[in-house]
């Protein structure tokens, strides 16, 4: 698989376009990271209003044959894609800046997971991909909700594109950490993300053409999970019990 990988209400377009508001309220020079924020900001919502438009165009006109079918997911994909790694370039921006804090409460994780698998609903049905949820619906743990809603929708969006027919997402706990896990039917991760697991969890690398970016962020994400001398952190692997890629999230 390649990179996976939606963040804090603060980056929703409900939210005040704060990256304007600290450009106009600056009377110095403009840093170029923060006039480059503020493009990624504005990029991002329009490619969320292209998604709205989306959506309804094939809640009403459903595509009438295979071929229709496979433009419309390809489409629905990219713009997601897109879409989803602005919003992790604008949340590594506010890491750097140390400007994202996590924010921690109590979840019901039968209806947290429930809910990212409704976010992708119209993906999942266009591609024909089941989804089995196992979580104990009266399973509880604290976590961010809008930070790990972002980590799970891009994993659940890489793991549609790269499997066959069904996807499986599995809470449990262990050893002191709440897991959630999502495994595909698809054809696994390469070889050498597995086996050389620092170049997506401490550095993002340009020039092999793979940035990894998705991978990144889950993984800072995880680590502003912290419980007594624990952070959080994630996995990946092949195998699992659709025989495919596996991904999961640790959190303590």
């Amino acid at each position: 698989m390649s990179d996976i990988d939606d963040v804090r209400e603060e980056l929703d377009d409900s939210e005040p376009d704060e990256f304007d508001e600290e450009l106009e309220s600056d009377k110095g020079p403009v840093d170029f990271s923060m006039i480059l924020a503020s493009s990624v900001h504005d990029m991002k919502n329009s490619l969320a209003m292209l998604l709205d438009t989306i959506e309804v165009f094939f809640e009403t006109s459903p595509p009438q044959n295979a071929e229709q079918e496979q433009q419309f997911t390809t489409l629905q994909y990219q713009a997601t894609r897109v879409k989803n790694d602005l919003i992790n370039l604008l949340g590594i921006y506010r890491l750097e800046d140390e400007n994202l804090p996590a924010q921690i409460d109590q979840y019901i994780m039968a209806d947290f997971l429930d809910e990212q698998i409704a976010y992708a609903d119209v993906l999942l049905r266009a591609r024909r991909i089941d989804v089995k949820l196992i979580c104990d619906e009266n399973a509880l743990w604290y976590l961010d909700h809008d930070l790990i809603s972002g980590v799970v929708n891009n994993v659940l969006l890489n793991a549609i594109r790269y499997a066959h027919n069904n996807l499986q997402i599995t809470f449990y706990q262990k050893d002191g950490f709440g897991c959630v896990e999502i495994a595909d039917d698809g054809k696994g991760y390469p070889k050498s993300m597995i086996e050389n697991p620092d170049n997506y969890t401490k550095s993002i690398n340009f020039r092999n053409g793979s940035t990894s970016l998705g991978l990144y962020f889950a993984a800072q994400v995880a680590k502003l999970h912290k419980r007594h001398k624990h952070e959080g952190y994630i996995t990946i692997k092949n195998g699992g019990p659709l025989k495919g890629g596996v991904f999961t999230l640790h959190l303590p």
